[in-house]
């Protein structure tokens, strides 16, 4: 069991320098830290109540001190998910497509230097035909907001959440670490909040702010 002493971070005013600060914080943790933070908050994943009735899952790649959602993969091997991971989609601009990961046999690098599979369309999955996604996070608040990367990807490719009322397919899931936990983030009437964010030391629904 890791002991994570990471501060509760103060929110600014300005999304660029909390992801700046954020990413440090991040960075600054033990490579061993990580890897075994990002299990602890994977298997706080598997206890969601989504989970088990989840077969199509995506999963993002981890870029720089990202925790690591491919855990997830070995943690629950041989139960029948099906795992897909983002792509940028070249039909439908500042969105993304889903490839399954395995089918990715041959791979290229994004213009941001993230790697993703070449796969035909056909195999491609859209958003909406996912049951849970793992959604990378610069920051978040207990109330599940979330703080992206900047670039809008998930924002824009998950919108259709948005006025849904209680049917929310896919479930989105953030995965961080608390280091990455601010005490509040402003939400704009058109944000969809996170399901949940698990962390290596709570889990925090959307519904249940305080985390356990």
């Amino acid at each position: 069991m890791i002991d994570s002493n990471a501060p509760l971070n103060t929110p600014s005013d300005d999304p660029a320098a909390q992801r700046a600060r954020l990413r440090r914080a991040r960075a600054a943790l033990p490579r061993a830290y990580r890897d075994e933070a990002s299990r602890l908050a994977l298997q706080r994943l598997i206890r969601t109540p989504w989970f088990p009735a989840a077969r199509h899952i995506g999963l993002y790649l981890p870029f720089g001190a990202e925790a690591d959602p491919l855990h997830l993969c070995d943690l629950t091997r041989g139960v029948g998910k099906v795992f897909h991971v983002p792509i940028l989609s070249s039909g439908i601009s500042g969105q993304l497509m889903f490839a399954p990961l395995a089918r990715a046999g041959c791979w290229r690098t994004n213009r941001f230097g993230i790697a993703e599979p070449r796969l035909p369309a056909g195999l491609l999955r859209r958003p909406i035909r996912l049951d849970l996604v793992v959604t990378p996070l610069a920051g978040f608040d207990p109330a599940c907001n979330r703080l992206g990367m900047g670039g809008g990807f998930y924002d824009r490719s998950f919108a259709f959440r948005n006025g849904r009322g209680r049917w929310r397919r896919p479930r989105q899931v953030g995965l961080a670490f608390e280091a990455q936990k601010l005490d509040r983030l402003p939400a704009a009437d058109w944000d969809v909040p996170l399901d949940a964010v698990v962390t290596e030391r709570a889990t925090y629904f959307h519904d249940r702010p305080t985390g356990y």
